[in-house]
């Protein structure tokens, strides 16, 4: 569904920022479309939190809580003292990429005890897909 969601906000962001801020908004539509790319990996990273809980590994869950926020507040003000809110956005969709996957990896690893090549295999797959969906989607919506 989070895949859905991301490209119906992508595909009408113009109308999205219109409705909902108006026409002199609509430049920020692009900001919205590169958030959009987020929702995915959101809607994903949000199912973690159960599995540390039933397998009883809170000290873990709080580790990964931990750093993937300071990653992610350390991607924040990165992308804000670039003055740029697009650089802003593309700052958080990218930790919020690593956040993703720096929870799963301890998740895996640390919780499910599978061996860190294992999950390398399968979610290195994953992250190409989307690394090329994201500079597919970038050069396509460049002005």
């Amino acid at each position: 569904m989070g895949v859905v969601v991301g490209f119906i906000v992508w595909i009408c962001a113009d109308w999205i920022v219109w409705i909902v801020l108006g026409p002199s908004w609509t430049d920020t539509a692009r900001i919205l479309q590169i958030l959009a790319l987020s929702i995915p990996i959101q809607v994903v990273a949000a199912t973690s939190g159960a599995f540390y809980q039933v397998m009883n590994r809170m000290g873990v869950l709080f580790l990964a809580g931990l750093v993937t926020s300071s990653l992610n507040g350390i991607g924040m003000i990165v992308g804000a003292l670039s003055g740029s809110l697009v650089t802003l956005s593309w700052c958080i969709v990218v930790t919020f990429s690593l956040s993703f996957m720096i929870n799963y990896l301890l998740l895996y690893t640390m919780v499910f005890q599978i061996r860190i090549w294992k999950f390398a295999r399968t979610s290195g797959a994953v992250a190409l897909g989307f690394v090329s969906i994201l500079a597919a989607l970038d050069i396509m919506t460049r002005n």
